[in-house]
């Protein structure tokens, strides 16, 4: 299963990068929020997966990397939706 869950997460994060050029170069505004919407979609699911693929490694930290790395999912979300704390 494990070989599986990185497989996916690389599928997935190749998806995040892709998504994210596209967020990058296209001209419309609208459209790059969208992409940077979809992109931190796909990169809520790598940090999901590469937690179950290394949380028998060492659980405690794990979870603090899959945490921060939620926390910054979360302020890209904020920015495409121009809600965020940050200028």
């Amino acid at each position: 299963m494990s070989r599986f869950q990185a497989r996916l997460a690389g599928i997935f994060y190749l998806l995040t990068i892709v998504v994210g050029v596209f967020a990058a170069f296209v001209p419309s505004r609208q459209l790059s929020d969208a992409g940077n919407l979809i992109g931190s979609a796909f990169y809520v699911v790598v940090t999901i997966l590469l937690y179950l693929i290394l949380k028998p490694v060492n659980p405690a930290l794990s979870l603090i990397a899959a945490l921060i790395s939620l926390a910054g999912c979360t302020v890209g979300v904020l920015e495409a939706l121009h809600r965020s704390p940050f200028s």
